[in-house]
């Protein structure tokens, strides 16, 4: 059986792939004009007629927006964890928010989830 840190690791690599990593990367294949679906053409065609810099912008304010939307989740599932006792993240039979500090801080450090797992490291 996977270790506690082994199995909070796991949580992190399965939210930078499956949440924070697939929105960007969504994004970036915006801008490159990629997307197939009709209902999309006029975002796409937007976010293609800005500028690199416009680009490099709108990106960080996404990543920004995507990541403090993650944060809140983890938070309030921490919250939800310690005060209401009703929601439990289990992996590998670990209850996750009980082998944190904090699962809403385990992205953010200089070895945390972000920095250890994504795709896309935060900017220094």
């Amino acid at each position: 059986m996977p270790t506690e840190k082994e199995s909070l690791d796991y949580l992190g690599k399965f939210l930078m792939r499956c949440h924070r990593d697939q929105a960007l990367f969504t994004l970036a294949t915006a801008f490159k004009g990629y997307w197939k679906v009709e209902s999309l053409q006029g975002f796409q065609d937007v976010l293609k007629s800005l500028s690199s810099e416009q680009q490099e912008k709108l990106f960080d304010g996404f990543e920004h927006i995507i990541t403090g939307a993650l944060h809140d989740l983890l938070f309030a599932l921490q919250e939800e964890n310690d005060f209401k006792n009703r929601i439990h993240l289990i992996v590998d039979g670990y209850d996750a928010a009980k082998i944190s500090d904090g699962l809403h801080g385990e992205q953010f450090t200089d070895d945390g989830w972000i920095e250890r797992f994504s795709k896309y490291k935060k900017k220094k």
